[in-house]
């Protein structure tokens, strides 16, 4: 199947669930409708781009905006239609997971220390985005990619002086990420 008619069918098959939920009111009908619209934005793109051979900083690039725009588009359906109070957020802990999980591979790019720069920053923002929304989902998807960032730079930065040393970086950065997410989870969760 083609990339385009794939987007079709995604925006075809997420409309019909936006549809629906107008006659059956339920909030996981609207929630699967706007992934699946939201998902064939990466899909044409990447029907577009398919053949070019592009850096892993485009594709990644592609991912961090579809998933800056799920949770955008959560917050703009859910609030139109008039869901729960839940629905807005809902899809928040997936799209910065997807979102995380793109820039950390994209730190393995061609402009691998602009994206490193843009990951720290996005965890920390995650953090604070966890507190101001007191989301838990999203504490632990930013203490998730935290754990695997301070693994990733113990070893890709320290490992000339030793698999001891990048082990007990590793190992002082766990307990600090450990020690940091219990912190805010006691302090500022109720």
């Amino acid at each position: 199947m083609r990339p385009a008619a794939g987007a079709v069918a995604l925006v075809t098959t997420g409309a019909l669930h936006i549809v629906f939920d107008r006659y059956i009111k339920k909030d996981i009908l609207l929630l699967l409708g706007t992934l699946l619209c939201v998902a064939s934005v990466p899909a044409v793109l990447f029907g577009v781009i398919d053949g070019a051979s592009l850096p892993i900083d485009v594709w990644c690039g592609i991912l961090v905006f579809s998933a800056a725009l799920l949770a955008y588009a959560t917050r703009v359906v859910s609030r139109s239609h008039g869901t729960s109070r839940l629905s807005p957020g809902a899809l928040d802990s997936f799209a910065a997971f997807v979102g995380l999980g793109s820039i950390y591979i994209a730190t393995y790019g061609d402009y691998s220390f602009l994206w490193f720069l843009l990951l720290v920053a996005s965890i920390l923002g995650i953090f604070y985005a966890s507190i101001l929304m007191q989301n838990k989902h999203l504490l632990g998807s930013a203490s998730f990619f935290l754990v695997v960032s301070i693994i990733s730079i113990s070893f890709r930065y320290f490992s000339d002086f030793g698999v001891s040393i990048s082990l007990v970086l590793a190992t002082i950065g766990l307990l600090g990420s450990a020690a940091a997410a219990s912190t805010i989870n006691k302090r500022y969760f109720k």
